[in-house]
């Protein structure tokens, strides 16, 4: 009868996590689609290049916008900018440059670091010609709206088009003011430019040098020129927003809107639909981790198991800055010239996670102490599968509608096997060092670790001239670490093995750095 409690508040726990994370997911996915309804969508391939066409619902034809990502994005990303412009009333084009997403042409980047300018153009200039083709395209000038490489992209090619083919152009966070020619206010046409208030100076900085570029007096806020007239151009901060957030801000989506619609003649659409998706997408993912837990019951038992060996807290966190600063000094040596590894900023982030990998596992194998009475545990490896593939859908499902492409172009395959292999080994040394009989000991370690390699990342980038994008990635990795994380304390409750959690969070990770990070060939 004394069991009898201790059983009803386990399937308490397990009906109510269930009836959770189905909400969440369930939750998640439905918003997700209502984004996407009332628009036509259509996905092809133009001479190599992926483009969706999307568009409002009807046969007349309606003026057109092409939408280009940034470095490492992919159509995903901007779908959120594509949907608002398409419900003002815009057909419109998304692209994946050479080396993104499902595009399998890898990018040219030469010995200074220069990414292929030829290309880029050469891809807008193809979707382009299609797209003015396409029934519900009107036989006028597109809108060209970029994100970071790709705002640099649009910027060049409108400030080389000629006379009266671009409408309007839209920069998100342009790199680089180089290609604004000075004194020509009309080049490139109707210009606006956008940045987040927390993104690093330098987008700001060259913001700015666009505007004065046209308009040597003016400053931030106010518009000049004359849109009609092609000569419109205004400089504005997005308020909060870093490099990645600005996307579905609705500050971002409404100066899109407003200012694309008065380009072309169109009559103010109002501000846009606030943009859920993205948290539509941790919903799903937050939903699967809490799913883990009726699964993981299920498939690996509800018996709770005391780590066999483990580290002492005294010596656990030296070891982990050890590993990370092994991680960040060796990754200076990394062979970016892409002869090993043709994913951009791969070479250094595989050579980064080996040397971590190697150092904090070593010493975590060499320090681990024996806990008394404690069995050796078997691998269930069928049921960690299971459940990392549950952990990978919950991801990738919503991911592909949202912020990541997962598609398995040109080499991507072998670099997904590699960087699981990569990341695996590092994941295991982790696990070696944060074992613990306390969940909450086990999580205090394990954000400890994540923390500290985020900070070498960081430290490298300034110190050692690592891949400064690694800075832009800060505000996805915390979240994403957090729900690896969450997933792996909820596996390692259940068994004595380093390899259940530590695959639960390398096979994701590494899938998605393989997937995302842009193919790359090296002149």
């Amino acid at each position: 009868m004394s069991a009898l409690p201790g059983r009803v508040a386990g399937w308490f726990w397990l009906v109510l996590t269930t009836i959770v994370g189905l909400a969440l997911v369930v939750a998640g996915w439905v918003t997700l689609q209502d984004a996407r309804d009332g628009i036509d969508r259509q996905v092809s391939t133009i001479n190599g290049v992926p483009v969706t066409l999307l568009a409002p619902p009807g046969d007349a034809p309606h003026p057109s916008a092409i939408v280009a990502h940034g470095f490492a994005g992919s159509r995903p990303l901007m779908d959120g900018v594509g949907l608002a412009l398409a419900d003002a009333g815009f057909t419109v084009a998304l692209l994946d440059f050479a080396g993104h997403g499902a595009n399998p042409q890898p990018l040219e980047v030469n010995d200074a670091g220069t990414r292929g300018q030829a290309q880029l153009t050469a891809d807008l200039r193809t979707v382009a010609a299609w797209l003015a083709a396409q029934p519900g395209s009107a036989d006028s000038p597109p809108v060209l709206v970029g994100h970071s490489m790709g705002a640099g992209a649009v910027v060049a090619y409108a400030a080389d088009a000629a006379p009266g083919t671009v409408a309007a152009t839209v920069a998100l966070s342009l790199p680089s003011a180089e290609a604004v020619p000075a004194g020509a206010p009309a080049d490139p046409a109707n210009l606006l430019l956008l940045w987040g208030s927390a993104e690093p100076d330098r987008f700001q900085d060259a913001a700015l040098a666009a505007l004065t570029a046209g308009y040597p007096q003016a400053t931030a806020g106010p518009v000049y020129g004359d849109a009609a007239a092609g000569t419109a151009r205004s400089a504005q901060e997005v308020s909060g927003a870093e490099h990645l957030s600005i996307l579905w801000r609705g500050q971002t989506l409404t100066a899109i809107v407003d200012w694309s619609s008065a380009a072309v003649g169109l009559p103010p659409a109002g501000p846009p639909t606030v943009d859920l998706r993205m948290a539509a997408t941790g919903a799903c993912a937050l939903g699967t981790v809490v799913l883990l837990v009726p699964l993981a019951t299920l498939v690996l038992g509800n018996r709770p198991r005391r780590p066999r060996r483990q580290v002492p807290w005294l010596l656990a966190v030296p070891v982990m800055v050890g590993g990370a600063a092994a991680g960040a000094f060796v990754g200076r040596f990394a062979d970016e010239s892409g002869s090993a590894i043709p994913l951009a900023v791969g070479g250094y982030i595989a050579v980064f996670f080996v040397a971590a990998a190697a150092v904090s596992g070593t010493l975590a194998l060499v320090l681990a102490r024996t806990q008394p009475g404690v069995d050796r545990d078997r691998t269930p490896l069928l049921g960690s599968l299971l459940l990392t593939a549950v952990m990978i859908l919950g991801l990738a499902l919503p991911g592909r509608l949202t912020w990541a492409p997962f598609a398995f172009v040109g080499d991507r395959p072998w670099l997904a096997v590699l960087f699981v292999a990569i990341l695996g080994a590092w994941f295991t040394a982790d696990e070696c060092l944060v074992r613990r009989r306390s969940r909450w000991g086990r999580a205090w370690l394990m954000a400890a670790n994540r923390v500290i390699i985020i900070c070498a990342l960081l430290l490298a980038v300034l110190v050692w001239d690592a891949p400064g994008f690694l800075t832009l990635l800060v505000p996805l990795m915390v979240p994403l670490f957090a729900l690896l994380a969450g997933a792996a304390v909820i596996l390692a409750g259940r068994t004595n093995s380093v390899v259940v959690p530590a695959l639960v969070q390398a096979v994701p990770l590494g899938l998605l750095v393989a997937t995302t990070f842009p193919l790359v060939s090296y002149a």
